[in-house]
């Protein structure tokens, strides 16, 4: 910014100087001239101080303390559910064990393909969060006692699209916010952005590709942040 007003102020400077020399500075003896310039000299300087102090902007950031409640995974909830269902009427809660099995195994088989990305949940908010208000303090869940300024991530889960092709499977997140007045509200990811375009991948991508289940949670912390400003 001092760099803009530099050349700003320095234009006119020059054309005031121009001006002293052809219609002041010979009209008036030596020392009075020279004071005269210095006058200038410190009133351009008081001016570009000014303005630079005019046009500073104040960076203040919020710190936001945010935890991740035990136990510290990620669920999946979609195809042993169904599957459950159907074992139930002949197996009876065996069938339904089978089924949470089912999403329990996939569940980890997108973990893993995640945590080879080299990112975890802190790294991944951390990044949504640059740009913003916010500057981000990961808290012992144990340690956060419902204070203001704080998020609490409560559920993190990757849904099959009801109706989706080839599996489609989103993020779910759920999460308890508490403001600077100490007023809390839970935020479910996406239900509470009904004009959210919603992103999803195929089941199979999700445990081959280590990337998806990132962009994923991404967008969803994304959406978090900007909801709670």
């Amino acid at each position: 910014m001092a760099g803009v007003l530099t050349i700003s102020l320095t234009k006119k400077q020059s054309i005031a100087l121009n001006l002293i020399r052809l219609f002041i500075t010979p009209r008036l003896p030596i020392f009075i001239s020279v004071n005269i310039m210095k006058f200038i000299s410190l009133f351009s300087l008081v001016l570009l101080l000014s303005g630079c102090s005019a046009f500073q902007t104040e960076n203040k950031s919020t710190d936001l303390y945010v935890t991740w409640t035990e136990p510290q995974k990620m669920y999946f909830q979609g195809k042993g559910a169904g599957a459950g269902m159907a074992l139930m009427s002949t197996m009876g809660a065996m069938g339904m064990a089978i089924g949470v099995a089912i999403d329990e195994g996939i569940s980890k088989d997108i973990s893993k393909m995640q945590q080879q990305s080299g990112e975890t949940i802190q790294s991944l908010f951390e990044q949504v969060s640059e740009g913003t208000q916010y500057k981000i303090n990961w808290v012992d869940n144990k340690s956060l006692k419902a204070q203001k300024n704080s998020l609490i991530l409560e559920r993190i889960e990757f849904n099959l699209v009801r109706g989706g092709k080839n599996d489609a499977t989103e993020v779910k997140i759920k999460a308890l916010y508490i403001d600077d007045s100490g007023q809390s509200r839970h935020i479910n990811y996406p239900k509470d952005v009904p004009d959210l375009e919603q992103i999803s991948f195929p089941l199979e991508q999700l445990k081959k590709d280590n990337t998806l289940a990132n962009k994923l949670l991404l967008n969803g912390f994304q959406t978090i942040l900007a909801s709670m400003q």
